[in-house]
């Protein structure tokens, strides 16, 4: 058959992974169809997310796909899976325009272009590029081949790992496929040209009379009659089997002694997951995806450079069939691709309530009134981040697991893979906010809030980075802040450093952070508290920031800050801990009369002038 007939379930690839996305946003209520060539949407008009594919192997550009996406409302959640997209770039919105207005020209003219195929796929790209939400691909080096602009809406996603389902027994397989004698080779998946079938052809010629060649798989449609007439002239040494049930899939691959993938080209391969996962050798071309493949398996996957190099490592891989099959299978966790797309498809939205991030100079009381709004119930927040600055410091691996464990168990699954593949010591700023979209899924929050005290000189980089973020200020005497400072400098030097207990490097401090809140006195996306007003009286302050977040006020806030507090202090943050006991004005000043005079004289003039310019640090 050419096609899958109507209702049938491929196992591997792009529809393996439609169907996981679409799993994952269904949990959430967020899809309502996934779409291909082989199922289009009956009334699009209804949908409010749609989940589509794009890429080679399929055929998508049919003129039905491309109404399909015209017929889109313009409110719609659009995630497009870019699969196997091939060697060259894809281009941008301009480009594309430039490259369907020269084929229109050429056929008009007669010079080509009459096959519709690719004229309406490129088509179909120019309109996808205009409605996507999100792009998924499976490999980085699949997103470089986007325009940068695209890139932009691009997530990667692991390409989900076939379960490793029990085959058929192996003697009994090739006995049913009438293979028991031979040596079997196969090529597993849709065939086309850039899937090395002429390749794969020409290797069974140079093998022994006792090899045989396996097509399993259905050839895209253009390429359908050239396969037939290839296949003619080997002499029966080749089986097409064309399109698979599951179950008589599963009987060749345990009856294959060696797998083949002499891509031309390819950037995503579910086949090739499909045997490394089962513990079937593989041999395949040297291309980045190869390379990233076999780094993660136990000697299953050899990759060759030319013709002989495919012929000789066939037949080295056919004398070891047997020890490669006690190698170790491929064993990648399950990635929970529908709950990622959806974060990176509401994040590119903006559609979640709240994105906060709570800034101030150190010494603050950044951590308290942190405490105070995790107690809302409509909040999630976790410890310290640094996300966003640009260098590490001794005790920020620490934070590191810090954030880790505040974070759900189901969360955590999605996250780690994350924090493991950086290099840094602080949680990357796309991973903070992965989790922040991840964790208010689950919970049903009205959004998230993360606290880092010196993200307050990051915060033109965040606003530029994170879309719909917004912050919220806290400042206090500077008095206060420049003893506070001195009094941790010296009570815990290793963490904070000695250099404040000099007078001078805590009213620089301060100073540096005083002007970077002024720079955002008036935003509309920023609201100023103040400590001493907090502190004295908090229900007021509170009820009137949460106004501000458009959220209601609860008196959790105030009466359960300190068990909030509890989950926010890591256990490297000993000086954090009277944010779990009980409000207190209390003032404990380490400066002398003299010290604290030179403190107002350098710093309070820009304290008040940031005081009056702000109505919430007025009143």
């Amino acid at each position: 058959m050419l096609r899958p007939p109507a209702g049938a379930v491929a196992e591997g690839g792009i529809l393996r992974f439609s169907r996981l996305i679409a799993e994952g946003m269904t949990e959430t209520e967020l899809v309502d169809v996934v779409t291909s060539d082989m199922d289009m949407p009956v009334d699009p008009k209804q949908t409010e997310s749609v989940v589509m594919q794009y890429g080679a192997g399929l055929q998508f550009g049919s003129k039905e796909y491309v109404a399909a996406v015209k017929a889109l409302p313009a409110s719609a959640t659009v995630t497009v899976m870019l699969h196997d997209l091939g060697g060259a770039a894809y281009p941008g919105p301009l480009q594309t325009t430039v490259r369907i207005a020269r084929g229109a020209i050429r056929r008009l003219l007669g010079r080509g272009g009459s096959v519709a195929t690719p004229w309406h796929r490129r088509r179909a790209w120019c309109l996808l590029q205009k409605v996507a939400t999100t792009f998924v691909v499976c490999y980085p080096h699949e997103r470089d081949r986007l325009s940068p602009r695209l890139q932009e809406r691009c997530v990667v996603v692991d390409h989900p790992t076939p379960p490793r389902a029990a085959l058929p027994d192996r003697a009994a397989a090739r006995m049913e496929l009438d293979v028991a004698d031979a040596h079997v080779v196969t090529l597993l998946g849709f065939l086309s040209p850039r899937k090395g079938v002429r390749e794969a052809l020409d290797l069974i010629g140079a093998l022994g009379d006792d090899a045989v060649l396996v097509l399993a798989g259905a050839p895209v449609v253009e390429f359908a009659e050239e396969l037939d007439r290839m296949i003619a002239s080997t002499r029966g040494r080749v089986i097409h089997t064309g399109w698979l049930e599951t179950a008589e899939q599963r009987k060749w691959i345990a009856a294959t002694d060696v797998a083949i993938a002499p891509f031309r080209d390819a950037s995503a391969s579910g086949s090739m997951l499909e045997w490394l996962v089962q513990g079937i050798p593989v041999v395949t071309s040297a291309t980045p995806l190869a390379e990233q493949l076999r780094q993660r398996t136990d000697g299953l996957l050899t990759t060759y450079d030319d013709e002989e190099g495919l012929q000789r490592s066939v037949r080295a891989a056919l004398s070891g069939a047997d020890e490669h099959r006690r190698a170790k299978p491929l064993d990648v966790p399950a990635a929970r691709v529908g709950e990622r797309v959806i974060a990176e498809a509401v994040r590119n939205r903006g559609d979640l309530h709240e994105r906060i991030f709570l800034v101030g100079c150190p010494r603050s009381g950044t951590t308290l009134l942190q405490s105070m709004l995790a107690a809302h119930p409509g909040l999630v927040s976790f410890p310290e981040t640094h996300a966003f600055r640009n260098r590490a410091r001794a005790n920020d691996a620490e934070a590191v697991k810090a954030f880790s464990a505040a974070l759900s168990d189901e969360v955590r699954a999605v996250i780690e893979p994350e924090l493991d593949a950086v290099d840094s010591a602080y949680v990357p700023p796309q991973t903070l906010v992965h989790a922040g979209d991840l964790t208010v899924m689950r919970t049903a929050a009205d959004g998230w809030l993360e606290k880092t005290p010196d993200h307050l000189l990051f915060a033109e980089q965040i606003a530029s980075q994170v879309p719909g973020s917004r912050f919220v200020h806290i400042v206090r005497d500077p008095v206060d802040v420049v003893s506070s400072l001195r009094r941790l400098s010296t009570e815990h030097p290793t963490d904070w450093t000695r250099k404040f207990q000099d007078l001078d490097a805590g009213i620089n401090r301060w100073t540096r952070s005083g002007r970077a809140h002024k720079k955002w006195v008036g935003d509309p996306a920023h609201f100023f508290v103040s400590y001493e007003t907090l502190v004295a009286s908090p229900e007021s302050v509170l009820r009137t920031l949460c106004s501000w977040l458009e959220l209601e006020y609860d008196p959790e806030m105030t009466s359960g800050f300190a068990r909030s507090a509890e989950s926010l202090i890591a256990g490297h943050e000993p000086w954090k801990a009277k944010n779990t006991r009980e409000l207190t004005a209390e003032r404990k000043s380490v400066l002398t009369d003299a010290e604290e005079e030179a403190v107002r004289q350098a710093c309070h003039p820009l304290w008040r002038e940031i005081l009056v310019a702000t109505p919430s640090l007025s009143k």
